[in-house]
């Protein structure tokens, strides 16, 4: 078990108590060695202890007597303003990604704005945004997979028909849903996919694959695309078919040639390449 070392309120920190917190705290795998002077800071209800050592300054030890500003929501921080401790409240919309930035020399949390062929939230590239760049449409940065079929062939998921933007993850979960004979790997693969603890992804509608063949693939706009090594292709796609989520009918689904963008329906039971996307 570690070490630990505590002192009381007053009392005396002479230098036997401080090789003890030196102690505890090598034994916390924090490694202080060769300590030559240390020094005691102390503000408004706190106090630290920072000592030089052949590593450089390190702090060892510091106190509070719990009247700093504490917060009462998960995630709120507190900065000291050369007076007095001062709370940085957790955003009040933790649906909307902030980011922490300094502002007039204090910290502050600002919302992250998003624009086409970004970054998301998630590391994926943002092809869609909405509310001023707040919320949008990314993509995973690869594919989910080179080649698999839509599953659910001869079956009418009739709940997977939407082709607008913002029907993609409702058509997934019908698909999922629908527990076909043949399965229905393009959604699953689409739903498996985790990004840097980012989950919630899916198949994206025909509309949804259609902006981001021209937002991503086609970022020049000149409706060509020569596969992962084209400068405009933003992603990396390839110049193949990919699957949508939307269904034609019991046999057939929606899907788009990332070559040119040309559109069309394919058999559910032949093969097209997956690539993931989510809402933020």
């Amino acid at each position: 078990m570690a070490a630990e070392y505590t002192f009381a309120n007053g009392e005396i920190l002479t230098a036997e108590k401080l090789n003890n917190i030196k102690a505890a705290v090598n034994d916390n795998d924090t490694r202080v060695d060769s300590i030559s002077s240390c020094t005691v800071a102390q503000g408004a209800d706190s106090a630290s202890i920072t000592c030089s050592t052949a590593n450089g300054d390190v702090s060892i030890a510091s106190v509070s007597d719990g009247a700093t500003a504490t917060g009462t929501t998960e995630g709120d921080m507190q900065y000291w303003d050369g007076s007095e401790w001062v709370l940085v409240p957790t955003p009040a919309d933790t649906t909307v990604e902030s980011t922490l930035r300094f502002v007039n020399a204090k910290p502050t949390w600002v919302p992250s704005y998003y624009e086409i062929g970004g970054r998301g939230p998630a590391g994926g590239f943002v092809f869609s945004v909405t509310d001023g760049g707040l919320h949008g449409l990314e993509a995973a940065p690869v594919d989910q997979s080179e080649g698999t079929g839509w599953g659910c062939f001869d079956d009418n998921v009739s709940d997977a028909a939407g082709a607008d933007i913002g029907t993609g993850a409702q058509n997934t979960d019908a698909i999922i849903s629908f527990e076909c004979d043949d399965g229905s790997p393009a959604a699953l693969a689409a739903t498996g996919y985790e990004l840097n603890g980012y989950y919630h992804w899916f198949l994206p509608s025909m509309s949804e694959l259609i902006l981001m063949y021209e937002n991503l693939a086609d970022s020049d706009g000149n409706r060509s695309n020569s596969g992962p090594e084209d400068l405009n292709n933003v992603g990396g796609f390839a110049n193949e078919w990919y699957w949508s989520s939307t269904q034609m009918s019991a046999t057939t689904a929606r899907v788009v040639l990332f070559d040119n963008g040309n559109q069309g329906g394919e058999l559910k039971i032949n093969t097209a390449r997956v690539r993931a996307v989510r809402a933020f």
